[in-house]
Order: structure tokens, then C-alpha cells, then sequence
């Protein structure tokens, strides 16, 4: 047993701002290094919340609540016909009814960037959504981008923001306008940039998407991308392209001078396993010159396992097959519940294994150096966390920074919170 390095930013003994009753669930840590951001809510409020955990004494800041109107949306984020109601105020909705709930993994997820943090949220009373920018200096919530205007973005279709320094990318899918029929705007990829003073730019419309080979996109998964910052013209994203006998081409894109190519070959083999034609890909994080992203490789057999892999300077890198021994041989994967993130040059992930003196599935926290090339078991089931033991991990595509994590850590004795935690020894 071991004692984890990490910093407390909040947990489920800390009284959310505005409210005197303190947290009761965390969602979604985003970091970039200095600020803290997560989603948080008790039986009453919910709302996104950060720290600058520099500081000596950490001071939680309220970013968006479920009390506090946002212009663009005519009153305050929910998606629930009760205006005191508070539940699900930061996720898309369709007609009513939730997408999805914030979970660690959920789409649509707080980005961190230098200066701010970009979120979606949404109004069902006023039929408004958006995605909006928070300044850390200034306190103000400016608009990125919103459904309020007819014939701009559907509201259940303006998804997950991906950031850099100052430009917010986002996918959307306009109306259906008559007479022509079409989508107006098409569905795409779009930019703002985070004042909200500039109309949203379209960086590639879907309805024209091809790949090197003339194959067509008709499916970006859930909209989850990624930009490479300081390399704006790049835009990584998951997908699915129409290929040989209209089946689908599963993969990882990177769109660039007007074409997508595709980063992990179909066929491609990695020791026994090879990328199939159609492979379930998942969260793509994304820092400097790594690539982290989930995948699917078959087995001789034509058996699929669930993968960890990277783009390393753009060469496809194996990481883990989520099969067989954990580091350190003191257990096996299972490989359900993957999560992870980059800092540029580790990978971190969450994966479910079985300990060898068994009691059943577990979730691990394990970290993969790029240099080394080493896999490392960072916490197991055994290992203590502020003095406890841990019983669940999730992170987010964006809460890795300079060998420190932001992760929401669940214990066997009920309680949650919000953690830094120290992995630059990896």
C-alpha cells in the first residue's frame, strides 16, 4: 500500500458558493495547469465551479449556476420545465429530454484554456443553448455561440467545445429551412473566438467531408474534438467515413488543407493485433505532439479488445491491450470504463481490473511515459488517497497539465472530491 501524492481542491464536506450545503457529487475536472474547473451539485444547485491551486489557501469560484441568468439564454442554465428544479442544466437536450448526464466522460464537457474555460449550457424553458467563455480574470461570461437567433444551431446539436488559447471549436447542425430542405447552417465544425464579437466560422462542412480517397464522412461519433494548439490548421476528430461496399470506415481523422487522412491504417498490425475496418474509437486528449485516444484492435481470432493507443509525432503507438497483466502482475484487466488524458508526454488512464487475491472488479489509475515508453501503476485499489481508500477514478480529456491530473475520486466510505494529483514522477 502506498500513499498518493495529491491535493484536495474540494469534496463532498465543502459548502457549494451560494448555497449552504455542501457538495454532493463532482463531474468533469478540467485543468490547464494553474485553474481547476469541475462540475459539481448538491440536492438544490448545481453549477461549474474552479480554484487557482497555486494559491496557499484555495478559494472556490463560481464560473455558471443553475441561480444565475446568462443574457443568451433569457434566465439561468436548466433543461427541466421546473425552473427550480437544477438537474441538467449543463448537457444537450432533444425535445425534452436529456441526452445524456454529466458524467466523467459525458459530452458536453468544461475546456480549459489559458485564460478561461469554455462550457455549454442550456435553458429548456427559453429553448436557448450555447457554449460560452468564462474569464478567469474578469469574472465575465461572454457568448460564444447560441441557438436564439431562427435558422442558426439546433439546440441539442451545439456539443462539446474543444480550446485553444483564444478560439473555441465546436460541431453543430442548423435547421432544416423550407423550401430548399437543406441544413442551414450545414452540419460542421465551427470556430469563434472567445469574446463572442465574432460571427462563427466554418472550419469544413460535413456534407463535403472526404478523405484522401474520395470516401465520404457521414459520422462524427459524438462531436468530441480536439485542436492542436498553436497548429490551428490541424483538427483531430473521430469518425466515420463511407468506404469500400458503403461500409463504414471507423478511425481517427486529422483534417488539414481542405482533406481528412486517416492516422491509424486499416490493417495496420501491432505484434498479434491489427486495426479492423470498423473498430469502436472513443475520447481523443490531445497536447503537443501526443495523441491519446481509445480503440478497439482484433486478435487473431477476429476477437475485439478494447486498446489504449497514441499518435506520437504523428507515428501510431501501442500503449495497452486491455488484456492480460497489470503492471506489476498484481492483477488483470478487464477492460471496461476507459478513461484518459495526455500532458504531452505521459498518458493517463482509468481502466477497470481484477486484483489476483480477487473481491471482484476494481478501477486502477495507471500512467504511460512517452520517453520511456514505461506503463506504470499509479493507484490501485490497495493504495490510499487522503488517507482512504478509493473505490472509483474519473478524469477528462483535458485535466492532465504538466505531470498533474485533476481526477474526482470516489471512496468506499461515501464521500467524493476533487484531486490534483502529482504523476510527474512517471
Amino acid at each position: 500500500m502506498k500513499q498518493v501524492n495529491a491535493q484536495k481542491i474540494a469534496d463532498t464536506t465543502t459548502t457549494l458558493p451560494n448555497s449552504d450545503n455542501p457538495f454532493i457529487a463532482f463531474y468533469a475536472p478540467c485543468y490547464n495547469g494553474k485553474e481547476l474547473t469541475f462540475y459539481g451539485n448538491n440536492e438544490t444547485m448545481e453549477g461549474i465551479y474552479f480554484v487557482d491551486s497555486t494559491k496557499s489557501v484555495l478559494e472556490l469560484v463560481k464560473v455558471s449556476d443553475n441561480q444565475t441568468s446568462i443574457p443568451a439564454l433569457a434566465g439561468p442554465p436548466t433543461t427541466n420545465q421546473d425552473p427550480n428544479n437544477y438537474k441538467d442544466a449543463y448537457v444537450s437536450y432533444a425535445g425534452g429530454i436529456v441526452v445524456q448526464p454529466p458524467t466523467g466522460l459525458s459530452v458536453p464537457r468544461p475546456m480549459a484554456m489559458k485564460d478561461g474555460v469554455a462550457f455549454f449550457a442550456a435553458n429548456q424553458l427559453s429553448g436557448a443553448a450555447g457554449i460560452f467563455f468564462y474569464a478567469y480574470a474578469t469574472g465575465i461570461v461572454s457568448n460564444v455561440v447560441n441557438n436564439t437567433v431562427p435558422g442558426v444551431f439546433l439546440p441539442a446539436s451545439v456539443n462539446q467545445p474543444s480550446a485553444t488559447v483564444n478560439t473555441v471549436y465546436f460541431s453543430a447542425t442548423g435547421e432544416i429551412l423550407e423550401p430548399t430542405g437543406k441544413m442551414t447552417p450545414p452540419p460542421g465544425v465551427y470556430f469563434s473566438t472567445n469574446n463572442g464579437m465574432d460571427a462563427p466560422k466554418m472550419v469544413f462542412d460535413l456534407t463535403m467531408a472526404k478523405t484522401t480517397g474520395g470516401n465520404l464522412l457521414t459520422d462524427i461519433g459524438s462531436c468530441k474534438i480536439s485542436v492542436q494548439e498553436g497548429t490551428e490548421s490541424i483538427v483531430y476528430l473521430y469518425g466515420s467515413f463511407a468506404g469500400a461496399n458503403t461500409l463504414l470506415e471507423d478511425g481517427i481523422y486529422a483534417f488539414s488543407m481542405g482533406t481528412f487522412q486517416r492516422t491509424l491504417p486499416i490493417g495496420k498490425t501491432f505484434g498479434s493485433y491489427t486495426v479492423p475496418q470498423s473498430g469502436a474509437y472513443a475520447e481523443i486528449s490531445l497536447e503537443g505532439n501526443l495523441l491519446a485516444f481509445q480503440t478497439c484492435l482484433n486478435d487473431t481470432d477476429q476477437n475485439p479488445w478494447d486498446t489504449v493507443m497514441a499518435l506520437l509525432n504523428g507515428t501510431p503507438v501501442l500503449i495497452q491491450v486491455l488484456y492480460g497483466n497489470i503492471p506489476g502482475n498484481s492483477g488483470t484487466y478487464t477492460g471496461n470504463a476507459v478513461q484518459l488524458a495526455t500532458d504531452g508526454t505521459r498518458v493517463a488512464f482509468a481502466s477497470t481490473y481484477e486484483p489476483q487475491e480477487g473481491f471482484g472488479e476494481r478501477t486502477g489509475l495507471f500512467v504511460w511515459n512517452s520517453t520511456t515508453q514505461k506503463l506504470s501503476a499509479a493507484l490501485l485499489d490497495k493504495d490510499e488517497l487522503d488517507g482512504k481508500k478509493f473505490s472509483n477514478i474519473s478524469l477528462s480529456t483535458s485535466s492532465f497539465k504538466n505531470g498533474k491530473l485533476a481526477a474526482v475520486i470516489n471512496f468506499y466510505d461515501g464521500s467524493s472530491g476533487v484531486y490534483l494529483i502529482d504523476l510527474s514522477s512517471y
